[in-house]
């Protein structure tokens, strides 16, 4: 909690000093693998990302990052008596975004660190760490908003040595017209 109340000071002090802080939201197909106990568990299905950040369209951007917002993630094959039929793997962190090729304009790199809360409803509970992000995409611009295609990779590591490999396509939306 106490993450949360630094990060919205951050947030607000970027505001006072900037009108380019901006929301941001992510679609993403996320294909996650638990690992824990010797045991691999695979989920797949739609899950999102909302983004506030202070930005500098198409140089740069650093703000808080949200996910999922809405939605949960379904077993892979059939019930799982571990972590039930659904999960979510809930985050809270600093995200920042780059374009580092001046000669190709619109390529962008992503990174992140969060708190992770794998989110289930079987015994074994909820299970909190963290995780590290990495994405490479490209922006383009249509009309006022930007229209983002990437690949990310998520590494999670939870209590009780559990870890979760996420990885897969998403698709920002920039809103450029505020």
């Amino acid at each position: 909690m106490k993450l949360i109340w630094i990060l919205a000071l951050i947030c607000i002090s970027f505001r006072a000093f900037s009108m380019t802080f901006r929301p941001r939201l992510r679609e993403h197909f996320d294909d996650h693998t638990i690992k824990t106990n010797g045991q691999e568990y695979n989920y797949t299905g739609l899950s999102n990302t909302f983004n506030f950040w202070y930005e500098r369209p198409f140089d740069f951007a650093l703000g808080l990052a949200i996910t999922p917002v809405l939605g949960s993630i379904k077993y892979k094959n059939g019930p799982s008596s571990t972590f039930g039929d659904k999960i979510k793997l809930f985050g809270v962190g600093i995200e920042g975004k780059h374009f580092p090729i001046k000669a190709i304009p619109l390529v962008f790199y992503r990174m992140g660190v969060f708190y992770a809360e794998l989110q289930t409803d079987e015994v074994i509970g909820d299970q909190s760490g963290f995780s590290v992000l990495g994405a490479i995409g490209y922006e383009f611009k249509v009309w006022k908003m930007g229209i983002a295609p990437e690949f990310a990779i998520r590494r999670s590591f939870l209590e009780n040595s559990t870890s979760v490999l996420t990885f897969g396509p998403a698709i920002g939306f920039h809103f450029y017209i505020m």
